[in-house]
């Protein structure tokens, strides 16, 4: 992939060929999860507690790449706690401290994972829709993981399609009035979290077929 120098535009294409399926970057992307998760919620130079962070990976990712996160974190969040005692998380949640210094990383961090209560919302929908058409024995919901959900599925391409035509809606309906950016969603399947195959929305039924047959072929 060659790179412009100009980092949104490279992580958009980065997406994008991850998004069709190149398999490199892919694994470029996992392996690079712990160390950037670590960085964007308050992690320092070290090499423990989720991935090796140098101190020039560290300057580089806040000072070059991403300012944005130190100035989001210093001057609205510790700032907001600063002057009110509390802050804003989202659907009129609050979390309040009487030591915002200390308590930073907490603070942060829950201004942004705070929306993975949409996530939450989803299962307990789910769990409606699952009731309501007497799929029980044929979908659980196993766990959930911030932003992703799992589910162990009947292997059947009518259930597979069944999830997939009612699961997106729910996930993609916007969360507040005039939302600016849309929640996208897309639904994997495969024989474990190492080896998932992705499924278009609104996908037909022969297609889903064939990426079951594709599955197991390669199994």
């Amino acid at each position: 992939m060659p790179l412009t120098n100009d980092t949104t535009t490279d992580v958009l294409e980065f997406k994008s060929l991850v998004d069709e399926g190149n398999q490199e970057l892919n694994a470029i992307r996992s392996r690079s999860k712990a160390p950037t998760f670590k960085l964007a919620y308050g992690g320092f130079p070290d090499s423990t507690k989720g991935g090796v962070i140098t101190q020039s990976i560290f300057d580089n990712y806040h000072n070059v790449l991403y300012p944005g996160i130190t100035d989001y974190r210093e001057n609205y969040v510790l700032k907001t706690v600063q002057e009110n005692g509390y802050i804003h998380l989202g659907l009129g949640f609050n979390i309040y401290s009487d030591d915002p210094e200390g308590d930073i990383r907490t603070l942060n961090n829950s201004t942004c994972q705070f929306w993975s209560i949409l996530t939450a919302m989803t299962i307990n929908k789910m769990h409606q829709l699952i009731d309501a058409n007497n799929l029980q024995d044929d979908i659980i919901v196993t766990s959930t993981i911030y932003d992703s959900i799992y589910f162990e599925i009947r292997e059947d391409a009518e259930v597979v399609n069944w999830l997939n035509q009612n699961l997106i809606p729910v996930m993609v309906k916007d969360f507040m009035l005039n939302q600016t950016v849309p929640n996208d969603a897309a639904l994997e399947i495969g024989p474990s979290w190492a080896e998932l195959h992705k499924i278009n929305n609104n996908a037909s039924l022969e297609d889903i077929q064939q990426i079951m047959d594709n599955i197991h072929e390669s199994t």
